[in-house]
């Protein structure tokens, strides 16, 4: 078995069936909204005790999460799931370009994310 092919259509799969069409024409004012105050935001714009972020946007971390958690945005929940869930685990475990929460440009528009 090809392990790494048989992840890789299983990715893909989810991202063109469960994933793509979930956020085809999601504006940046859904991408954005927030009740909460999870997003990325300009550098060192945030509330959290911890930014992280290399580019223009960076994330809201704390650790440990603050009970209650705050919601969090669509934003950044795919910059999660960009980075920890899957990002990091392609560099760590099938040898693909390193990835982390520290160095990652997060998308400041949800076309980016599309």
């Amino acid at each position: 078995m090809d392990l790494i092919k048989e992840l890789t259509e299983q990715l893909r799969w989810h991202w063109d069936h469960q994933a793509r069409p979930r956020l085809g024409g999601l504006t940046d004012q859904e991408y954005f909204w927030e009740p909460a105050v999870r997003e990325p935001r300009p550098g060192g714009a945030g509330t959290a005790a911890l930014q992280m972020g290399s580019g223009a946007l960076t994330i809201d971390f704390e650790y440990p999460e603050p009970v209650p958690a705050p919601v969090a945005t669509i934003a950044w929940r795919m910059g999660h799931l960009m980075v920890g869930a899957l990002g990091a685990r392609v560099g760590s475990h099938f040898g693909g370009e390193p990835m982390d929460y520290q160095t990652f440009e997060y998308p400041g528009t949800a076309d980016v994310t599309r």
